[in-house]
């Protein structure tokens, strides 16, 4: 029989503690109907299968629960208080659908903490050049996503959309998903590891180019470094048009995440767009972001036309050599902070002959 939500409470397996014999009963939660459906009778053993099966429904997200109208003989046969039941104190008026999330993000950070444990810990100084080596970014992806997973999910409505977005995109390797992973891992580099604003920064990661939707294909076809007069307009407007649209649709997310988006393209000395800030005008997770996209779009060819190997880029973007189209004033910090991430002399020894001629 199911039954409505508002008449439970969670609660946790280990309240049991050595108990098998309870006066109440006990329900399991469904998070994907939010319904609760009885399980055990009052005063029936909790024999050895039901306990697995209870262990079985909480790992992959299912949750416990107890009638309301049991909280007296609950707390009274376990010998317990309201306080030491979450459900009961300060998550006293949680609804099911924010209680699912509670029970995803907490399976999320005991699945990073048991990765850790069970493998050597995820070093970027380690990985970064295995990937550029590679052109294979899928560690850096994973492991971002499981880390933006264990983010709180009622900390702001900006780090609720990260963790989803995450949650649901940042899986394969791609473009944007390159862009997203290893602009968290650059910032986390840096020292930028409050969830405000690696919020701020994922969701920027991922939206800050809708704008190209409102952009002539025509235009987005060319190499960008290519570009002259309209088309350059053109082609520049894509920051404003981003934000444009997100606030047409009323997307609620901070003002950070907003001008992160709008800043992507403005460079410390001055030469970017479309407001030609300089230095300490540019919030550095623009900063950033502008950095790593810039980079894939050289790799790929958006800014030439033609594809260049990733130790190319990076390594004259450690020398701050002049080439077609690349650019390289993302401030001192992120390019100290990229050249003691990378094993250069490993870049150097690996790369083609191209990439070490340019």
């Amino acid at each position: 029989m199911n039954v409505k939500p508002d008449n439970f409470f969670h609660i946790e397996m280990d309240l049991f503690q050595d108990r098998r014999i309870f006066p109440f009963q006990l329900y399991i939660f469904n998070p994907s109907t939010m319904e609760y459906t009885l399980f055990l009778h009052g005063n029936q053993p909790l024999i050895k299968d039901k306990w697995q099966l209870l262990n079985f429904v909480i790992e992959r997200g299912g949750g416990i629960a107890v009638r309301k109208d049991q909280q007296k003989t609950f707390l009274s046969s376990l010998k317990l208080k309201e306080d030491d039941v979450p459900s009961l104190s300060h998550t006293k008026h949680i609804s099911p659908e924010i209680e699912a999330l509670l029970k995803e993000q907490k399976l999320a950070k005991e699945k990073l903490k048991n990765t850790v444990q069970g493998k050597s810990k995820f070093l970027l100084n380690e990985e970064l050049p295995k990937s550029i080596l590679q052109d294979n970014f899928s560690n850096l992806i994973i492991a971002a996503r499981n880390e933006i997973a264990a983010f709180p999910c009622s900390f702001s409505p900006t780090v609720s959309l990260a963790r989803y977005l995450a949650l649901n995109l940042l899986e394969e390797d791609n473009f944007y998903n390159r862009v997203v992973a290893l602009s968290y891992h650059l910032a986390i580099g840096m020292g930028i590891v409050d969830h405000a604003s690696l919020g701020s920064l994922i969701c920027a990661s991922f939206l800050y180019h809708l704008g190209n939707t409102q952009v002539d294909f025509g235009v987005l076809k060319k190499p960008s470094a290519e570009l002259f007069d309209d088309d350059r307009k053109k082609f520049r407007q894509h920051p404003g048009l981003t934000q444009h649209l997100l606030k047409k649709i009323n997307l609620d997310i901070d003002v950070r995440c907003y001008q992160i988006m709008l800043d992507h393209h403005e460079r410390t000395d001055g030469s970017g767009f479309p407001n030609f800030k300089r230095h300490g005008q540019i919030d550095p997770l623009a900063l950033v972001l502008g950095a790593v996209s810039h980079i894939f779009e050289y790799h790929y060819g958006l800014v030439t036309g033609k594809k260049t190997p990733l130790q190319a880029i990076f390594i004259n973007l450690q020398n701050k050599t002049s080439i077609q189209g690349l650019e390289t004033e993302f401030g001192g910090h992120i390019h100290q902070s990229l050249v003691h991430l990378l094993k250069m002399e490993l870049l150097k020894s690996n790369a083609p002959d191209q990439a070490k001629v340019a």
